[in-house]
């Protein structure tokens, strides 16, 4: 995964990507093919509430309405999308890695298949 994580890094600098270090963050799931690509797979917002939580705003699908949800941390989060989006059983593919703007999320881990239930 590092090198798919480096390669992320590179590809946004070679694009003159940056990030502002403010409230809100770009929390971005990664996905990689048996073929070699990586992309994009999910999107969200990630913000700070006045309780001490935080909020991900994400939209699942064109028809469905934006969703805000929140999380006690970001491994609360990683927890929610890996359960959602690591479904590459049986196949040639490293796990998804979730990214909080130009860096790996903080908390991220992968989770078992066995542990999905």
């Amino acid at each position: 995964m590092e090198v798919h994580l480096e390669k992320v890094k590179s590809y946004w600098k070679s694009k003159q990507l940056s990030f502002n270090n403010g409230e809100a963050s770009l929390i971005s799931v990664f996905f990689h093919e048996e073929d070699g690509y990586l992309f994009i797979g999910h999107v969200g917002v990630l913000v700070p509430d006045n309780y001490g939580s935080l909020i991900f705003i994400e939209k699942i699908a064109f028809q469905e309405p934006y969703q805000a949800i929140r999380f006690k941390n970001r491994e609360d989060l990683n927890d929610y999308l890996m359960k959602k989006y690591n479904n590459a059983w049986d196949q040639e593919a490293i796990p998804p890695f979730i990214m909080e703007n130009d860096e790996l999320m903080e908390g991220y881990k992968v989770i078992s298949n066995e542990s999905k239930n």
